[in-house]
């Protein structure tokens, strides 16, 4: 049975790009959300995304790879 789809009205997203060192707050915020939803992933969806992030051999993605590691526990 289809779900119907949901909508979110008024959505206000933002990033304080003022200067690098807030810029880079939001950044890390991003990376420290997506740890907690990497968290509750399971196992086998957890290994598909660190090998689609390390396949591409770009620095960024390996190290988004190593530091969503952290967060197995």
């Amino acid at each position: 049975m289809d779900k119907p789809h949901k909508i979110i009205e008024g959505l206000q997203v933002s990033t304080n790009a003022t200067d690098l060192n807030s810029l880079a707050a939001d950044v890390t915020a991003l990376k420290v959300a997506f740890g907690l939803m990497f968290q509750k992933m399971g196992d086998g969806h957890r290994e598909t995304l660190l090998k689609e992030l390390r396949q591409t051999n770009t620095e960024a993605l390996d190290d988004l790879a190593k530091q969503l590691e952290q967060f197995r526990v």
